[in-house]
Formats: C-alpha cells, sequence, structure tokens
C-alpha cells in the first residue's frame, strides 16, 4: 500500500477512475491516507448515478434507491457532491404552478426537465428553460393529446422520453435521440403525423407505443436506428427514403385481417438502403395463426437478419452475402421462403421453431455460433429427432439447444460453450435420477448451461479430475430438480438455482440456503465449520435464482458465503424475464473475515459487517440473514440483513 501513495495526484485519479464505484470504497477504506486526502477526494466521484431509465423512460430505481437509502456515512460527501453535481442540472416539475426562472438562480445551467403527474399546461413552463438538452414528460390521462408544437422553443433539446397514447409534435432542428412509450389502460394504436419535420432525428424508437398506417414520407430522413410496433403491414415504399438507416427493428400484431394490404401481396421493400446492417422483424401474433406472406426485400450488404415469423418470404433475387449473423424460423428454411445457400460468410445462426428434422444444408460449414431452439410444446412425432441428419461444422465453437431434444447428442469436440436446456413437455418416460453430462462434454469446454425441467433430476455427476471439464463458467439455473451437484474445482462463475429448507425465520420467512446443493458432506465437527470450504477456492463469482413461491420474501444465509467460499461477486436474479437482479460485492477486510464490506455493486446499499462470535460456540460466527423483497411492486433493491441464532 505504501507504493500507491508514492503516486503522484494525476496517476492516483487515473487510477481511480478507472475502478468502479465498490473499489474505490475499498481502496479508500484500506489506504487511510489516501481516505484523508482531501485533495485527491475531491475529485472523486461515484460512476453510473444516472436519473433516466433509458429502458422505460421513468426515472430510474437504481437512483432513487442510492439517493434515499445510502448509508455508509464516510463516503456520504462523495455521493452527496454527485447528486449535487445533477441536481444544480435538473429540474422535476410537479402539478403544481411554479416560477422556474425565480425557483432556480442559475436556470441556464439545467440541461434535463421532468414532467411528473403534470398538467398539459405544464409543459410550457419549460420554454422558459432554453438550456435543456433531455427532456421526459411523464403521466397524463389515457385520453390527453400531449401537444409539442413549440418544442422548438428548447433549441438544444438532443433527447426526448415521452409517456402518452397521442402526441402532435413540430418541427425541431436539433433533437437527436427520442422514445415514445405507451401510458398504461390504453391499447389502441395511433396515427402518427409529423415526424418528417425533425430533421437531426437519428434514433427513433416506440417502446410497447403501438402505430398503423404507417406510409412514405412519415419518418426524417436523418435516421439512423429505427424501432416500429405495427397493428398493420406498412406501404411497400414506406422506408425507400431513409438512406442513413443502418438498423431497423419491426414488431407487428396484425389485428384486422380484412385490411387492404390483405389483399395486395404485402412487401417491405428495403432493397434500396446500402446503408441497413441490421434487420429485424418479429411476429407478435400466435404463431400458429394463418397469416398473409409478407415479401420482404433485403438490401445487399445486410449483415444481421433477424426474422421470427412463420409468414414472411425473402425472393432469391435479393442475395444477402455479407451476412454474417442469421436468426430464422425453420419453418422458412424448410418451405422454401428463405434460402441460405446465397450467404456464405454466416457465423452466428440461430434456428427458432424446429419441430421437423433439421436437413444438412440447414447449417453451413462457416458457422461459429448455432442456436437450435424447438417449442416448449411438441406433437409432431419427428419431433424428438430433429438433429439427426446434421453435421455439426468443424468451426463451431458456441451451440445452444434448446427444447425437447432427447436423443443422443455426439457434441464437437471444437466446443468452447455449450448451452442444453431440455423442457419439462415430452413423451419420453422419467429420466434416471443421476445425471453424468461429462462423458458427452468436449474436452477444451469453458462455459457450460445445462438446464431440464424434468423434477427427478436429483444429482449432476462431474469427474473428480482438475483438469477435466475445464469449466469456467457453469450456469444450472434452470435444473427445475431438487439437485445436488459436486463443483468441478476450476470453476470461477458458478449459477444455480435455490429452493427453499424446511426452516423459517421466527417471523415465518423461507430461509435458502447454498448447503443444500453440495453432494459432499464437507462439514464433519462443529470444530471444522469454519475451516472447511464448501466450493472450490476459484470459485469467486455466484449467482443464485431463489425459487419463486406465494411469500415474495427470502431469508438467506449470507454467513455460508463469507465463512465457506471464497466468492466476492455474489449476486441474485429477481426476475430473468425483465433482467431485474442484486449484485453485491464481499471484501473480506482481514484474514479471519471478522470486517467485511458488503455492497450491492450499482446503487451502493449496504455497508460493513463485523461479524460476532456465537454464545454456544466461540470458534463460530453467528448465522447472518440477507433479508430480500421480491415483491413485484415494490422496489427490486429492498433488502437488509440480520444476525440470527
Amino acid at each position: 500500500m505504501s507504493s500507491i501513495l508514492r503516486l503522484s495526484n494525476l496517476l492516483l485519479l487515473h487510477i481511480i477512475t478507472s475502478i468502479d464505484n465498490v473499489d474505490i470504497i475499498c481502496l479508500l477504506l484500506t489506504c487511510k491516507q489516501l481516505y484523508y486526502n482531501i485533495s485527491i477526494r475531491r475529485l472523486i466521484t461515484f460512476k453510473g448515478i444516472e436519473t433516466i431509465d433509458t429502458k422505460s423512460g421513468f426515472i430510474s430505481d437504481r437512483f432513487a434507491a442510492t439517493f434515499n437509502q445510502f448509508h455508509l456515512n464516510s463516503f456520504k460527501d462523495i455521493l452527496e457532491d454527485r447528486i449535487q453535481s445533477i441536481k444544480d442540472q435538473q429540474i422535476f416539475l410537479p402539478d403544481q404552478d411554479k416560477d422556474l426562472v425565480d425557483e432556480y438562480d442559475e436556470p441556464s445551467n439545467i440541461t434535463t426537465a421532468f414532467v411528473i403527474y403534470g398538467k398539459l399546461e405544464s409543459i410550457d413552463e419549460l420554454y422558459q428553460i432554453p438550456s435543456i438538452d433531455t427532456l421526459c414528460i411523464n403521466g397524463q390521462q389515457p385520453k390527453d393529446m400531449m401537444d409539442l408544437s413549440s418544442i422548438s422553443l428548447l433549441p438544444n433539446l438532443e433527447r426526448l422520453y415521452i409517456h402518452t397514447n397521442r402526441f402532435e409534435i413540430d418541427q425541431h432542428p436539433s433533437l437527436k435521440y427520442m422514445r415514445i412509450y405507451r401510458n398504461t389502460g390504453y391499447y389502441q394504436a395511433t396515427t402518427i403525423h409529423s415526424l418528417d419535420k425533425l430533421v437531426s432525428l437519428v434514433d427513433l424508437s416506440f417502446k410497447q407505443f403501438w402505430v398503423s398506417q404507417i406510409g412514405p414520407c412519415l419518418f426524417p430522413i436523418s435516421l439512423v436506428f429505427l424501432t416500429l410496433r405495427l397493428t398493420d403491414i406498412p406501404q411497400q415504399d414506406t422506408f425507400l427514403s431513409l438512406n442513413s438507416l443502418v438498423k431497423l427493428k419491426i414488431y407487428y400484431e396484425i389485428n384486422n385481417e380484412e385490411e387492404v394490404y390483405y389483399k395486395q401481396h404485402p412487401c417491405i421493400d428495403l432493397s434500396s438502403l446500402l446503408n441497413l446492417k441490421t434487420f429485424k422483424s418479429v411476429d407478435m401474433n400466435d404463431e400458429d395463426t394463418e397469416q398473409c406472406i409478407i415479401e420482404i426485400r433485403v438490401p445487399p450488404l445486410i449483415k444481421i437478419l433477424v426474422l421470427q415469423s412463420e409468414d414472411l418470404r425473402v425472393p432469391s433475387q435479393y442475395p444477402m452475402p455479407l451476412l454474417e449473423k442469421l436468426y430464422v424460423n425453420q419453418s422458412l428454411l424448410m418451405n422454401g421462403r428463405f434460402s441460405i445457400l446465397s450467404s456464405p460468410l454466416i457465423k452466428k445462426l440461430s434456428l427458432f421453431r424446429c419441430s421437423n428434422p433439421l436437413l444438412s444444408n440447414h447449417i453451413p460449414s462457416s458457422v461459429e455460433k448455432l442456436t437450435i431452439s424447438s417449442p416448449h410444446i411438441i406433437d409432431e412425432p419427428t419431433s424428438s429427432d430433429i438433429l439427426g441428419q446434421i453435421v455439426f461444422p468443424p468451426s463451431l465453437t458456441h451451440l445452444s439447444i434448446l427444447g425437447n431434444h432427447y436423443e443422443p447428442i455426439q457434441f464437437p469436440q471444437s466446443l468452447v460453450k455449450l448451452k442444453h436446456i431440455r423442457h419439462r413437455w415430452s413423451n419420453l418416460d422419467d429420466q434416471a435420477s443421476t445425471e453424468s453430462i461429462t462423458p458427452f462434454l468436449p474436452r477444451h469446454l469453458k462455459k457450460l448451461v445445462w438446464g431440464s425441467y424434468l423434477d427427478t433430476v436429483t444429482n449432476l455427476v462431474f469427474p473428480s479430475s482438475d483438469r477435466y471439464p475445464p469449466h469456467e463458467t457453469l450456469n444450472l439455473n434452470d435444473i427445475n430438480g431438487d439437485f445436488t451437484i459436486d463443483i468441478p474445482p476450476i470453476t470461477k462463475y458458478l449459477s444455480i438455482r435455490l429452493k427453499k429448507t424446511t426452516k423459517l425465520t421466527p417471523d415465518g420467512i423461507p430461509i435458502y440456503s447454498i448447503a443444500s446443493k453440495i453432494s459432499k458432506t464437507i462439514i464433519t465437527t462443529d470444530q471444522q465449520r469454519s475451516q472447511q470450504q464448501w466450493l472450490p477456492h476459484n470459485t469467486t463469482h455466484l449467482t443464485l435464482v431463489p425459487k419463486r413461491k406465494i411469500n415474495w420474501k427470502r431469508a438467506f444465509k449470507l454467513d455460508e458465503i463469507i465463512n465457506h467460499t471464497n466468492v466476492r461477486y455474489l449476486s441474485f436474479i429477481i426476475d430473468r424475464f425483465v433482467d431485474k437482479k442484486l449484485e453485491f460485492s464481499i471484501q473480506r477486510l482481514d484474514p479471519d473475515n471478522k470486517y467485511l464490506l458488503v455492497l450491492e455493486r450499482h446503487i451502493l446499499l449496504g455497508g460493513i459487517i463485523t461479524q460476532r462470535k456465537s454464545i454456544q460456540n466461540q470458534e463460530q460466527y453467528d448465522p447472518i440473514y440477507l433479508y430480500l423483497d421480491f415483491n413485484y411492486t415494490s422496489s427490486p433493491f429492498k433488502f437488509n440483513w440480520r444476525f440470527g441464532q
């Protein structure tokens, strides 16, 4: 530590700016001279504390949690400096009249504005502050029209987030980024107008906001990224003027089968868009519903193509010689609506809804990453042998097989990443309770994701060799059975699903423990408990998925992780579908694990834990329970810990 103190302030600052927030706190805690160095401390700022969640367009849950629940008093000045710098540049406009210019001493410094549950007239007040470059408007009655016809009075505006069901907007010279979200309680499609007046718009996305009746000259020709959600098929020449377009995503849910485009051989013509590199088309209707066939005319320079629909056709006269990534439903290959022969450079191939045997020409020899996915419920008699006719290419390094594939698979030795998940719905007999997966695994495998929704899988067997299998990452989140496992010694990243134990906390909360997953009985006496490791020393990253129950609250035995593993990064997945998770950093501050810094890495909630000796046995520490609340209606960042008996 003395060597770091000999570095110049400039170099120290460079080091601090290159590490994350938890490492900054740990560095200052362990180096008191840095902690008390005022000149350095004033230059430190916590990273990633942003007010807007760009996915939702709302105020970030992470920001709110950090702002309201930060308890590291020794570092509160650093957080407050960051919050103050944000507050100096932002305003929140509630549903009440205020003179913004009089209220803020330096309104010219304000760059971000929020209108939250405000009246429509409140937006007009913002026009007094021309320095605003980011505007987020949320909270209207379902039938209200959001009037943005005077938006040009904010000449520096670059980013606009709006939550509305209907809106009108006029020209603007500098707006580059726009996100449109649907207000809850209103689901009708909306007809949009005048977007072509946004002459500098680069990125436009409709988030859960469905539109209809789009046609040519609707969008500005400056667009580079466009995401649409449509309830009907666009006119054929809708996108031909968008020559700058690089990425186009279309999600559609056609509600009116009698609409005029069904009678006119619908077509989306993209053939002249020479800058278009990514096109994605996803049918949100029931995949088994009979729809009309939409012709897609793709440009020759496209590199990424996603066709998740049964009702598309790409004519053979539109080759794609530079295509590198293809995501496509198997039916389009089977019925001749898409040919893979014109694309010799495909490196990544994903085949969806595979319910028939794959043919050898479905997988080009150039493929390095392959995904084969079947529906969860399959009735076709050939579905149990869909892999039978294919030969894996020698260049294959990543393979994912998802669905009801129970036929024997000879995995190629070239694999470094394998994902194999079998679904619960099958006509097969129950599997054996012990599943030995290692005889099938390639010797150079680094990452294994293994899953089975059969409840009968109870034990996973790995060889005892330190050299085989050479897993760096082992993900068992999708094993439904109450299994145990002996973790391979070389595993660094481990992910498992937990079931609750039979024990409850005094207030009735179910207790979760990693001990239920360890196949070997390592602990023999109480005296040995503090010395035993339950996971390999190399396992430093652990991700846990507590299985859902009616009770959303969980109590997890944190002391097991602290005292019986070398885990430094502990994550809990709250909801995999919306990417909600808590990610903790565990820093052991002394050799005996008496003092620990435990922090959620993104919101900096937590603090220093001082373990205490058990009254009954001075060789042990008291249990520490980490309490989590996974209720969807609450913040995903509610947790605390307590000592227990």
